[in-house]
């Protein structure tokens, strides 16, 4: 089910909602609630020309490869999401954020499919001796030729790292 699907209710008095597309209106109260896309964050880490990977250890995609990173919290900008991920996941610093790219793609948690909007970073850190925390289970690094693609869940994660080889070919 989508969140669109998912979103039956007015959020102020609890009344049926319906509309299209992008936001859902309450037949009792009136309140209009847009749909929008999550914010997420995602680092770009490089080292010796290679690109960092970690694997997920919990769902969605268990076990696949994916990039530093996670959803923006409420009153942060994104350079602190990406900084606070970062950290969490891998216990070392941004030292540098710069803009990359942004990606549209799709995240499923408990049945319900979300579209989220993730805005990748070019981050330097200050240490890669990383200490994965308990979203991670593995983190390597990844030549051009040796990016396991197969086992890259989202679409938004293999299409970055296509762009940066690109833009940064050897």
């Amino acid at each position: 089910m989508t969140i669109f699907e998912a979103t039956k209710f007015c959020i102020v008095c609890g009344g049926e909602s319906t509309g299209e597309k992008n936001f859902r209106k309450c037949k009792k109260c009136g309140t209009r609630k847009f749909i929008n896309p999550s914010p997420a964050t995602g680092a770009i880490i490089i080292r010796d020309h290679k690109f960092l990977l970690t694997r997920r250890a919990h769902e969605p995609a268990k076990g696949s490869w994916d990039i530093p990173g996670g959803f923006t919290e409420p009153g942060e900008t994104f350079e602190q999401s990406i900084t606070r991920e970062i950290f969490e996941e891998m216990g070392v610093k941004a030292t540098s954020i710069k803009y990359f790219n942004s990606q549209f793609d799709y995240y499923e948690y408990d049945g319900i499919v979300d579209n989220i909007i993730v805005v990748n970073f070019l981050v330097e850190v200050d240490s890669f001796d990383f200490k994965p925390d308990d979203d991670i289970t593995e983190t390597k690094f990844f030549g051009e030729d040796e990016v396991p693609y197969g086992d890259i869940k989202f679409p938004s994660v293999s299409n970055t790292i296509k762009e940066y080889f690109k833009l940064h070919q050897s």
